[in-house]
């Protein structure tokens, strides 16, 4: 069951990933993706207060990945060495989603809007797979 979920979040993050590379891909090649994506950064910016939801999402994944990688740093011995390389993977998903989130703004990057929720969603998918692997490694 644990390798099931492990490939599962596995597939999900990599998917997740790829998804935002290829809308950002798209949004830089064709001229009418660019446009329906200015129109819909112009709407959501009227419609919803996008800044605060922004830094609300950057402090939840920040507080749920110190909060799994410190747990997986407080076990030690009983947390397998595939585990600590994956919690490594997450302090770099975390590290380039706060980065880009503080960084990067809808003037510099067109797809923005979109491709953030794509990462968020990446990187809590590591989230979950650490707190798994926390999960089993407390049952041991």
């Amino acid at each position: 069951m644990k390798k099931i979920i492990d490939v599962l979040l596995d597939l999900l993050t990599v998917a997740f990933l790829a998804g935002a590379y290829i809308f950002q891909y798209f949004v830089k090649r064709k001229l009418g993706m660019v446009r329906w994506v200015n129109y819909k950064n112009m709407t959501l910016q009227e419609e919803l207060p996008l800044d605060l939801l922004k830094y609300a999402a950057l402090a939840i994944v920040v507080i749920l990945a110190c909060a799994v990688l410190a747990g997986i740093r407080k076990q030690g011995g009983r947390i397998e060495k595939s585990e600590r390389i994956r919690a490594g993977v997450l302090a770099i998903l975390a590290a380039a989603y706060a980065g880009v989130t503080v960084f990067v703004s809808a003037e510099t990057w067109n797809a923005y809007y979109f491709v953030m929720p794509l990462l968020g969603l990446a990187v809590l998918m590591q989230i979950l797979r650490g707190t798994a692997a926390l999960a089993m490694s407390r049952k041991k």
